[in-house]
């Protein structure tokens, strides 16, 4: 370890730990505290004794091999990137694409999910001083107290597939399974209390994250204008990656018999069949999350070869959570916001609807409906202040 990799070390035992809220500098000191502390009270605890111990070899010989790993997480990725293409400020402000200052100067770090559970619980109070109905008011009276004790974790599933295809429906399915687990009273346990708490949750992830909402409505128009010519719709990354999306209708399956080698009876599956033409149902509800998803892969794209170029060949990547070891993770860090940064100079949402529009049929009703579509940018907000964010990944 050297001396940037030594702070890293100690500060991703903190963030292991659940501190990772805190300034870096913070996190540091903690994770001194940390050094002999039971990895059980961890919200990551295997992954916390993992790295605790490294640097507890680290104290007792600075010379050793080091081999820890530093993982940076992106706030919210699908978020971070609907806000920053329509030019949504409380959307980048709530995901961290842009600092938080105080009037005293003081960088905070912001919680989408809080955000939205905070939302969610001024909307349930507001509606139950205005609701007659004793039953409902007393079923609102349940998603208060849930809000106030275990709002985060109330709201956080719903707001991270929020801008990867999540629905009502779907959202009604992920309240009714978290009032089981958090031990609800069953008489409240219903489909029509969880779509009642989905709404509520749903409107308020659109008062924080306006962006999301605005793009999944553009893009769901533009596609089912597109689909219209039964062909795949297709969209270029900034980086040259060809997508194409397609989604073509299920026919009834096909019953097949067979003979496992070294099995004694014949076993039937069903096999799916699917037609030649397109869904544009189906198209419509996976185009917003396949979208996102393939900035995700280019943002992903773009640091992994940039440290490729700089000799770093120790790294690894899920998703929109990017790992090195300690020594060369400021570098890592100054990558993820460059690459960042790039790809929205290249105005994505502006090529994309470019890409869309050149693939509507030329009849004279896809292209009356084409007017009716509205270009989701917000504002026009310049993203240069993602150099000042501490926790755009973290």
């Amino acid at each position: 370890l050297n001396e940037v990799g030594e702070k890293w070390a100690w500060a991703y035992l903190a963030s292991l730990y659940g501190e990772d809220k805190l300034d870096f500098e913070e996190r540091i000191d903690m994770g001194k505290s940390l050094l002999y502390d039971d990895y059980k009270n961890a919200d990551e605890p295997y992954q916390f004794l993992a790295h605790q111990l490294e640097l507890q070899k680290f104290v007792e010989d600075p010379t050793i091999e080091f081999k820890g790993r530093i993982h940076l997480d992106a706030c919210n990725s699908g978020s971070q990137f609907t806000s920053a293409l329509t030019g949504d400020l409380a959307g980048c402000l709530a995901t961290n694409v842009i600092p938080t200052i105080s009037n005293d100067g003081v960088h905070t770090r912001q919680d989408a999910y809080l955000l939205v559970a905070e939302k969610a619980l001024e909307l349930t109070r507001a509606n139950i001083s205005v609701e007659s109905d004793k039953e409902v008011k007393s079923s609102l009276r349940v998603l208060e107290n849930l809000l106030v004790n275990k709002g985060r974790k109330l709201v956080k599933t719903s707001v991270m597939v929020s801008t990867y295809g999540g629905t009502a429906r779907g959202r009604a399915e992920i309240i009714y399974g978290l009032l089981r687990e958090f031990e609800v009273d069953r008489k409240w346990i219903t489909d029509k209390n969880a779509s009642r708490y989905g709404k509520i949750i749903g409107d308020s992830i659109t008062g924080v994250l306006n962006g999301g909402k605005a793009f999944e409505t553009y893009i769901h128009s533009m596609c089912m204008v597109v689909s219209k010519n039964k062909k795949p719709i297709t969209w270029t990354t900034g980086d040259g990656f060809h997508i194409t999306h397609r989604k073509t209708k299920e026919l009834r399956p096909k019953q097949v018999t067979l003979l496992i080698p070294g099995a004694r009876r014949q076993t039937q599956i069903l096999k799916k069949i699917y037609s030649k033409d397109t869904n544009p149902v189906k198209m419509k509800s996976a185009i917003s999350p396949n979208y996102v998803h393939s900035l995700d892969a280019e943002l992903l794209r773009r640091v992994a070869l940039r440290m490729k170029a700089a000799d770093i060949y120790d790294t690894d990547f899920i998703h929109d959570s990017f790992g090195c070891l300690p020594n060369d993770t400021d570098f890592l860090l100054q990558c993820c916001k460059d690459e960042f940064f790039q790809m929205f100079s290249l105005d994505p949402l502006a090529v994309l609807d470019n890409e869309l529009r050149n693939q509507v049929p030329s009849t004279k009703d896809a292209q009356k409906k084409l007017d009716k579509v509205e270009y989701p940018r917000i504002a026009n907000l310049s993203i240069e202040k993602l150099f000042d964010s501490n926790w755009f990944f973290s």
